[in-house]
């Protein structure tokens, strides 16, 4: 492996839920326990992020119950708003909608919800000039929305 860009999250995922769940404003953050009596909104099976949510809660030996399939983060945002179940989403994918009040959020206890990003290429091997302009700007906007804030939660490796 050649050169990389790992984000981790100190936070990572959140529990998201509308409006209507009941997280009062003084918990800031919900237990896997707890978070197991609702029902979910992930992607399918398959999916890097139904993959880390199944693992966070099998390793806790916790039910997870997923109501509905829906492949589109914007989308599951938007079910989640219309009361059709509770997601566990990044950080910086509901950031927006947390802040003005359209969904609840809370980072998960327990020592959170996260998973490692990671951006390489083959050692030795020679990008194009082409590649070398993507990697470049990846990691570009990975620090910017890293140190400015808006990637919730993460943090440069």
């Amino acid at each position: 492996m050649g050169p990389a860009l790992p984000a981790t999250s100190e936070r990572g995922a959140s529990f998201v839920g509308p409006t209507s769940t009941d997280l009062s404003a003084r918990q800031t953050h919900i237990s896997f326990m707890d978070a197991s009596a609702h029902e979910f909104i992930l992607p399918s099976v398959g999916n890097g992020l139904r993959h880390t949510a199944e693992g966070h809660f099998r390793a806790r030996s916790l039910p997870l119950n997923v109501k509905h399939e829906v492949d589109a983060i914007a989308l599951i945002t938007q079910c989640v708003q219309a009361g059709l179940g509770v997601s566990l989403l990044p950080g910086g994918c509901i950031r927006m909608d947390a802040e003005q009040g359209r969904i609840r959020a809370r980072p998960f206890a327990e020592g959170g919800c996260h998973r490692t990003i990671v951006l390489c290429q083959a050692a030795g091997a020679a990008l194009s000039p082409a590649a070398a302009t993507v990697v470049a700007v990846v990691e570009e906007a990975a620090r910017e929305l890293v140190t400015g804030g808006q990637w919730l939660g993460a943090r440069l490796a």
